[in-house]
């Protein structure tokens, strides 16, 4: 255990650090766009263009680092990183951000897939949960805790950017001056969506609302938040909250879900969803302490819904699928979260910032109704078939084969051949 996590160490670090710049950034950038008077139609091409960027990176990156190495990919990538946030920094015009952001977008998949071949490869099977879990909880916890620098920097000044092209530089150095040889990348394969959704309809279909859903958050939530007179270090505690949210709720629904109709806490969920949404809809005036509250429980409910597809639909696959079956929910999400940013902000700009909320009620409410009738129309797994909940990234198919599941499919298919 003790040698894994050294072996793990440097990438983790490095991870940490370079999420905490570009999760500031993620939040920076409407803000910024905001006071610079760009409409939120803009924002919401932003928002689409950096997701655009992930997903088609996440499918095509991979020769960038068999080409050159991990250690050297990573560092490459975090100088594209910090080339592109210094020029969005400089250049603020509303065409050139949707390009960078776009190529933003190219270098954190090619980051992302750095970091997950390289726990992929050190960790044994056995120790794939362990990585995933430590994984996730880097990722999150950067994430909840970058929103904290809004607050120390003038968004309108080109400090926040030059901070975080610090991060990204001291991101590089605890890989570069690791001992540990890096690993190797391999080809992985995706499961095509047509052959999915004819083994779980449902599965693709959430996490393509998981998508519209979770996509708008990083961009607008922050637009509503300004429109509310929020200042800058409210709004950073708000979207720190949401993640916060995201990552402490992953337990308690994981668990539940291990034991009864995933579709139905998927259902439960989406609901949840809608009322919280609903509830601001009716009340958009609140104290800043509600609304936190209100976050906290709104970032946890959206952020179980991309898992809970992974979960069903592998529940319903052969084990061998298993990893080309996460990509292909990846896929699903990743069109969802880049339709979810255009849509809403369009609804945005012709009702102000309630219409995200009204938005989000709109693709929860339709979920829970497509989940209502999903769950009447078929069975259930039966428990003994089901494979433990396991909390996926939204990043690229290479951290599916961290999935803690094939290990439960392997020592399944062990104990029925002896």
């Amino acid at each position: 255990m003790l040698r894994f996590l050294r072996t793990i160490f440097s990438p983790m670090i490095s991870l940490f650090i370079l999420i905490l710049g570009s999760g500031f950034l993620m939040t920076l950038v409407p803000i910024r766009a905001t006071l610079e008077g760009f409409s939120p139609e803009i924002t919401g091409y932003l928002t689409a263009a950096y997701f655009a960027g992930i997903l088609i990176g996440a499918v095509q990156i991979n020769k960038v680092i068999e080409g050159v190495g991990h250690i050297r990919a990573f560092a490459f990538f975090a100088s594209i990183f910090s080339i592109l946030t210094l020029l969005q920094g400089i250049f603020v015009y509303s065409s050139v951000w949707i390009l960078l952001r776009f190529l933003f977008g190219l270098s954190m998949a090619g980051i992302f897939i750095t970091i997950e071949s390289w726990l992929l490869v050190k960790s044994s099977i056995k120790m794939r949960g362990v990585a995933l879990s430590i994984y996730m909880t880097v990722f999150y916890s950067a994430q909840s805790v970058s929103q904290l620098f809004l607050g120390m920097f003038d968004p309108m000044s080109l400090h926040p950017f030059c901070f975080i092209v610090i991060l990204a530089s001291l991101s590089v150095l605890p890989l570069t001056i690791t001992k540990t040889k890096a690993p190797i990348v391999e080809e992985h394969s995706v499961l095509s969506p047509w052959k999915l959704f004819k083994i779980s309809p449902f599965a693709l279909i959430s996490a393509v609302f998981s998508g519209l859903i979770l996509g708008p958050i990083y961009g607008l939530l922050p637009i509503y938040a300004q429109e509310l007179n929020y200042s800058i270090s409210q709004i950073s505690w708000i979207m720190g909250s949401v993640i916060f949210g995201g990552l402490v709720f992953q337990w308690p629904i994981g668990a539940i879900s291990d034991r009864i109709d995933r579709r139905k806490v998927l259902l439960y969920s989406s609901i949840c969803v809608s009322l919280l949404v609903l509830f601001v809809c009716i009340f958009p005036q609140m104290s800043f302490f509600n609304f936190l509250i209100f976050s906290m429980y709104f970032g946890g409910f959206c952020f179980v819904l991309y898992p809970l597809s992974v979960s069903h639909a592998c529940d319903l696959v052969e084990s061998k699928d298993i990893v080309a079956t996460t990509g292909a929910i990846l896929l699903s999400y990743g069109v969802g979260s880049i339709i979810g940013p255009i849509l809403a902000s369009y609804g945005m700009q012709l009702y102000g910032g309630i219409a995200l909320f009204y938005f989000i009620f709109i693709a929860a409410a339709m979920l829970s109704l497509i989940a209502f009738f999903r769950v009447i129309a078929k069975v259930p797994v039966p428990e003994a078939e089901k494979l433990p909940y396991s909390n996926m990234p939204r990043t690229t198919p290479m951290a599916s084969e961290l999935d803690p599941r094939i290990e439960e499919c392997l020592e399944k298919e062990m104990h029925t051949k002896q």
